[in-house]
């Protein structure tokens, strides 16, 4: 009698305690992690902005964008940017993708600033300018609408034409960059400049364009083709896929730029015929098939990169 009335007291205590009374009494569950995709303290089921870029879920359902992505279409511009953000809704643009009003949340975005070299004066004559002629760059642009892109080239300045123009040398160390900084308008577009002939300063990166992945800058010494204004569009392409696909490993879907190491096997430049390689390791054929319609290959196209975004 004593045995049964001990046990009930120790279930009734245990009981009162929380404490299990034996192998089979019901555990105590572990708290539940309650859902917070942009990390701003308010739970998902309460979060009017689940992924805090600035649009209402509400509104990026009316957009048709995602709610959990501040950038829907990958391209580097946030959903809000696209759709709130004057620079990017009503680009000054000279030349765009045809029908293209502004930047769309759901479509790749390239916005491109571009500023040249005016004409040389000699006593009384204005020469040997470089404002960019429209042909290439509107070749250069249905290339990319071709493959899901909009862009929309902005020419802005004609820079007082300086000595250096011919120097890459000068134009890397001072020129572009203090020209940059004194012309450049917009951080948020990527920036060209049409500059004179390269000379012999130009070296190890070639004779006809550079790039500057870090400042998202590049150049086109457009007065290397004079003769052949479709390769200064083939140059921009090349020139500008450096910034947008440079370079591996840092960039690991760009394996394929290292995949015939016996054409190229230095991360930044493609062994396909594509624009990204250079014409002198295509072939005759290659070369005359970009010289005709100058494209990125399908493995370059897939490794793009949104503006400004690192690997």
């Amino acid at each position: 009698m004593r045995t049964t009335a001990a046990l009930i007291l120790t279930l009734i205590i245990c009981g009162l305690a929380g404490t299990p009374a034996g192998a089979d009494a019901t555990r105590v569950a572990a708290p539940v992690a309650v859902a917070d995709t942009d990390g701003d303290g308010l739970p998902d089921g309460s979060d009017p902005d689940l992924d805090g870029d600035g649009l209402t879920n509400a509104e990026e359902t009316g957009l048709r964008t995602d709610p959990r992505a501040k950038d829907t279409d990958g391209d580097g511009y946030t959903d809000y940017q696209e759709v709130r953000d004057p620079r990017l809704t009503r680009p000054p643009a000279d030349y765009r993708t045809k029908g293209a009003r502004g930047a769309n949340p759901l479509e790749r975005d390239i916005v491109i600033e571009l500023d040249h070299l005016g004409p040389k004066k000699t006593w009384f004559v204005k020469h040997c300018g470089h404002s960019p002629g429209g042909e290439p760059i509107r070749d250069m642009i249905e290339r990319f609408e071709e493959h899901g892109y909009q862009v929309f080239v902005c020419v802005d300045d004609a820079i007082p034409h300086v000595e250096g123009g011919k120097d890459r040398a000068k134009l890397e160390k001072a020129e572009v960059f203090a020209l940059r900084d004194r012309y450049r308008d917009d951080p948020l577009y990527y920036y060209c400049f049409y500059a004179d002939e390269p000379g012999p300063q130009l070296g190890k990166t070639g004779n006809a364009g550079v790039a500057w992945y870090a400042t998202n800058n590049l150049v086109v010494f457009e007065g290397q083709w004079w003769l052949f204004g479709d390769l200064v569009g083939a140059t921009f392409m090349h020139e500008l896929g450096h910034l947008l696909i440079d370079t591996y490993p840092a960039n690991p879907k760009a394996a394929h730029l290292v995949s015939k190491p016996d054409v190229w096997n230095d991360g930044a430049h493609c062994p396909n015929r594509c624009v990204l390689n250079y014409a002198k390791k295509l072939g005759v054929v290659g070369a005359l098939s970009q010289w005709w319609e100058f494209d990125y290959c399908a493995p370059c196209w897939g490794a793009i990169r949104g503006v400004n975004e690192k690997p």
